[in-house]
């Protein structure tokens, strides 16, 4: 059984790390705000410079947005 260090410490150092996957039709494209490649449910994900808005608190799902930039 895991120790309770083992289970609370990242390998990340606990910085938080954002995952964004695009996908279209049959296309899919992964990035995540770490600087390495960092494997998700088996899947990979490049680094990108990434940047969100701040997440709107409302309680009507239908006008809550979120703005996403990717620098190429």
């Amino acid at each position: 059984m895991p120790t309770f260090d083992e289970l609370q410490k990242s390998q990340y150092s606990g910085k938080i790390i954002e995952f964004y996957k695009f996908s279209n039709n049959d296309q899919s494209f992964r990035y995540s705000s770490s600087t390495e490649e960092p494997v998700y449910n088996d899947e990979t994900y490049s680094f990108a410079e990434i940047s969100r808005e701040r997440v709107a608190q409302t309680t009507n799902l239908d006008k809550a947005g979120l703005v996403v930039t990717i620098n190429s």
